[in-house]
């Protein structure tokens, strides 16, 4: 039964979105740090035999639940990209003296990461814009980026220079063989 009500609400979503005139708007992410406690529960199958699953409950905080419009009185859905933290991203930057004592000494990439993902007031990363760059698996391995780090574009640009100056160099090296 639960399922069913699941089916059919993604349904009348799907449906609702295929048929708007308008375009989609893209999804707005919401960052925050969150909680999350295991819970062990054990199960008597009706083989007689006891099997345990772990739930995993993640607190969202409240800001970030009236952010996205979630409703307390229904089941809500999310898309959900999750990280262990560091210790850089637990300090609150939101604090003058953390942001005083700390915020300069960071180096840039760990800026740039915690602007990325807007973790880290719109005042301290005034410098840094975000902006999406989409590349293929290939491009990426071409590259050596990891995707999962934020780079910057004096990087990209270093990593594009570098690719070019080896493709330069193995032609070279081919046309003086010959």
């Amino acid at each position: 039964m639960y399922i069913m009500k699941k089916q059919a609400l993604l349904k009348t979503l799907v449906y609702r979105e295929l048929l708007e005139a308008a375009k989609p708007k893209p999804l707005e992410y919401v960052s925050f740090l969150a909680r999350v406690k295991a819970e062990k529960q054990k199960k008597r199958l009706k083989t007689g035999e006891i099997k345990e699953y772990i739930t995993y409950r993640l607190t969202i905080p409240r800001e970030a639940a009236e952010k996205l419009r979630l409703d307390p009185e229904e089941d809500n859905l999310l898309v959900v990209r999750i990280a262990k933290p560091k210790w850089y991203h637990l300090m609150n930057y939101n604090d003058k003296d953390v942001a005083k004592a700390i915020w300069k000494k960071l180096p840039t990439w760990i800026k740039t990461e915690l602007c990325t993902n807007k973790l880290a007031p719109e005042q301290l990363c005034n410098q840094y814009q975000t902006t999406t760059l989409i590349l293929t698996q290939q491009e990426i391995k071409e590259l050596d980026l990891d995707p999962n780090k934020p780079i910057t574009l004096k990087e990209l640009e270093k990593k594009i220079l570098e690719k070019h100056t080896k493709k330069t160099n193995a032609s070279l090296e081919k046309g003086y063989s010959l």
